[in-house]
């Protein structure tokens, strides 16, 4: 949706954190070989970083896209802005795992059967709920939470049943948020997804990142997908949010 507006390129899932990591990583190995400025240095290429690897993207505003930003906003501060703003989307913890089940459902080969299958464990949709839950899901909801506990000025909120029900309201609000000029000519039927995920094999789904043509929610109820004990557990931790 936002990039539909002209002077926005948002990016899929994006290298750049992975390669500060390593960078910052690279760096701190080296002063205990060399002496130099690790933080001037440091500031040097995390800020370049950016600029350089968006020097083909000739649109004025780049929205970078990677699940770890949230817990990584001290970082920015400290070297590349001093007022970063990060955007997250959530959905009600039970409503994702749901969603990777379906998919499950649609993929034989999928990933989750195939770790459940060689860990000698049933597949049932219990077993792939703990599964996503544990392996893949987990670790976004604790680099959320950091950052809501830490740096909450800072991240917006997309609330997943808010967009559907009002997305032209939500849109407004995130333009609020970055302190951006509200784009007006959005549309929500006949989406086209310009910068799609090219890699989803690596996550052992087909179709995982695909995304349907109209805004609408198709969602099944998770009680009857993964029990409604689940489903309680699962809300226990949305409730640590405090969203």
């Amino acid at each position: 949706l936002l990039s539909q507006n002209p002077d926005l390129h948002c990016s899929p899932t994006s290298p750049i954190l992975d390669f500060l990591v390593s960078s910052d990583t690279g760096l701190n190995n080296l002063s205990n070989m060399y002496t130099y400025d690790i933080e001037e240095v440091r500031k040097s290429i995390f800020g370049s970083t950016f600029k350089n690897f968006y020097k083909h993207v000739k649109k004025p505003i780049v929205i970078d896209k990677h699940r770890g930003w949230s817990s990584n906003i001290n970082t920015l501060k400290k070297f590349v802005l001093p007022n970063p703003k990060v955007i997250v989307t959530y959905r009600p913890i039970a409503e994702v795992i749901t969603s990777f089940i379906k998919l499950a459902d649609k993929d034989p080969e999928n990933m989750i059967d195939a770790s459940l299958r060689s860990a000698n464990i049933e597949i049932n949709n219990q077993n792939r709920a703990k599964y996503v839950w544990e392996e893949w899901t987990y670790e976004m909801y604790d680099t959320l939470r950091y950052g809501l506990n830490n740096h909450r000025e800072n991240i917006y909120v997309i609330h997943y049943k808010k967009l559907v029900d009002n997305p032209q309201k939500e849109l407004y609000n995130i333009y609020d948020f970055l302190e951006l000029e509200r784009y007006e000519e959005h549309y929500f039927e006949n989406i086209i997804n310009t910068l799609p995920e090219q890699k989803d094999e690596i996550w052992g789904f087909k179709g995982l990142h695909d995304i349907r043509s109209s805004i609408n929610n198709e969602s099944n109820d998770p009680k009857d997908i993964i029990g409604e004990d689940l489903c309680h557990y699962f809300s226990i931790y949305d409730r640590f949010l405090k969203l």
